[in-house]
């Protein structure tokens, strides 16, 4: 195991999570939710 490729893994799934909060905020909350 590669200390190296697990902590890229782990950023790119900080930025997807990062995004799809982002997303969320952004978005109007209107949709009947």
């Amino acid at each position: 195991m590669n200390d190296r490729i697990h902590g890229e893994q782990n950023a790119a799934i900080m930025s997807l999570c990062r995004e799809i909060t982002t997303e969320r905020l952004w978005q109007p909350q209107s949709d009947g939710g």
